[in-house]
């Protein structure tokens, strides 16, 4: 496993655009959510496991930050208490409120 000491949100967040690169992707994201399979990258609990492997301290951050100590309680729980389920819903939340983030960043951009 590599480890990716010192890494930051934005670190986490290249990784994705690298991933997912076409704003259509994103869009797809944003409205279907990671379920649905549109996150090519990341569908198995092998991918998902990986990704949070690498930007742990980033993934929790960013997580915590938008529904709070509580909410990532609630997703364990939710997870039925399995830890590699957990990953996987940490990094479906993370990819679904970082599309939401890149969408709404290119349409003030470039849409009139």
């Amino acid at each position: 496993m590599e480890l990716l000491l010192g890494t930051t949100v934005e670190d986490a967040i290249d990784e994705l655009k690298q991933e997912y690169n076409d704003i259509d992707d994103w869009r797809d994201i944003r409205d279907h959510g990671c379920s649905s399979g549109v996150c090519h990258s990341h569908i198995y609990y092998s991918d998902t496991n990986k990704f949070f492997d690498n930007y742990e301290e980033a993934v929790v951050e960013y997580i915590t930050d938008a529904i709070g100590d509580d909410g990532v309680v609630d997703l364990f729980q939710c997870s039925g208490n399995d830890i590699s389920t957990y990953k996987n819903n940490m990094v479906w939340s993370f990819i679904e409120m970082v599309s939401q983030s890149v969408v709404e960043d290119y349409e003030e951009e470039y849409l009139p």
